[in-house]
């Protein structure tokens, strides 16, 4: 059997299981040791997972998660056909960016855009960078590559990623040297509600999104109460709705 991305052939080639799919890609298994397309799940029987192995492809018509990782070799070659030209994507985050590298990473293979299409920028929430010297390095050539694209009708996706208070605010972090100039010692994070986050951060491109004529999306990756507070949650509709 031949993997249907590289080619390779061996016994480290899996056949995907679904009714009528022809897909096969190789694993780091038996002859295959050296390189392969996907690495399958830690905790899993090699058994179990050739019996139970779905294609990306499979996997983005049921709606299914992919239980395994598409590698540096099998992403470029598994990536369909791009379905937009261009994506902005923007990602805010409080320390962690792990999160923001897997969601870019899926973007660039879930909908096939590379380089020039997929148009990111991120930035953490610390105070240091609501500065209005800080913001423009970035979110000017964010808005240079934008025009550059379709202005206005570029689709675009905002993603935050921090933790919220029991008022369900958001939070942002506060360096030392921040906290000092302020007269507070224990001082490490703020939190505000979501609309002025967004404008603290965004600046001008924030005040222009509601003229963009493509679609917009706004996912809050945040733990605690922003979403289960009744006055918050309402704010962040009008955000979305407006």
């Amino acid at each position: 059997q031949k993997c249907s991305a590289c080619s390779n052939v061996g016994d480290g080639v899996v056949a995907c299981t679904q009714l009528g799919c022809m897909l096969a890609l190789c694993i780091p298994y038996g002859t295959n040791t050296a390189a392969a397309c996907i690495t399958p799940p830690a905790g899993v029987s090699l058994a179990d997972f050739i019996n139970s192995f779905c294609c990306p492809s499979c996997c983005r018509q049921s709606g299914a998660i992919m239980q395994y990782r598409l590698t540096s070799q099998g992403l470029p070659r598994l990536s369909e056909k791009r379905t937009v030209d261009h994506l902005a994507a923007v990602f805010l985050f409080f320390d962690e960016i792990l999160p923001r590298d897997r969601m870019f990473a899926a973007l660039r293979h879930n909908m096939g855009i590379y380089h020039k299409g997929l148009i990111t920028y991120s930035t953490k929430l610390t105070i240091a960078n609501t500065r209005p010297s800080t913001q423009e390095q970035g979110l000017n050539a964010l808005a240079s590559r934008l025009a550059g694209a379709y202005g206005a009708g570029t689709p675009f996706v905002l993603f935050v990623a921090t933790h919220s208070d029991p008022d369900g605010l958001l939070a942002v972090h506060v360096p030392q040297t921040v906290a000092a100039e302020l007269g507070y010692t224990d001082m490490a994070e703020i939190a505000i509600p979501a609309g002025v986050l967004l404008y603290r951060f965004l600046g001008k491109l924030w005040s222009a999104l509601p003229l963009g004529t493509a679609l917009r999306g706004l996912f809050l990756l945040v733990c605690g109460s922003a979403v289960t507070n009744p006055t918050q949650l309402d704010l962040v509709r009008r955000l979305v709705q407006g």
